[in-house]
């Protein structure tokens, strides 16, 4: 059971951050005359955006926060390290994998995304597994 607490902590902790990273993402594509945010197929006024996003993050990163912590239990209840080892290179390479297609169509928000990414992968690999405990 406190596997799945922790899970949620972190993910409402990821949320938290999402909805803090959001708006300045948003402001910075708003202001952006080279990137335009009709070209990658919003067409909505940036409130709406953004209240839809938040809408949608919270559930969204428990649901993640919860498939983490019970990868992680699965990896604690094996009898070796490695499989510890097995699951941070796994959130590593999730986190990897979900941002690189964004930096792709995003160039000019790099340090953004690569910071919510480094937050993603500490969050999961490091203070789930402290919050578990």
């Amino acid at each position: 059971m406190s596997y799945i607490v922790a899970g949620t902590f972190s993910g409402l902790l990821m949320a938290s951050i999402c909805g803090v990273i959001l708006p300045v993402i948003l402001f910075r594509l708003y202001t952006d005359k080279a990137v335009s945010l009709e070209r990658l197929g919003f067409r909505g006024r940036p409130a709406v955006i953004m209240v839809g996003a938040t809408l949608i993050s919270y559930p969204l990163w428990v649901i993640v926060g919860i498939l983490f912590s019970l990868l992680y239990m699965l990896s604690v209840s094996s009898t070796n390290d490695a499989a510890i080892i097995a699951y941070r290179i796994i959130v590593i390479a999730v986190g990897i994998a979900v941002v690189a297609p964004i930096i792709l169509l995003l160039k000019r928000m790099l340090v953004v995304l690569m910071l919510l990414t480094l937050i993603f992968v500490a969050d999961f690999s490091f203070l789930l597994p402290m919050l578990s405990i």
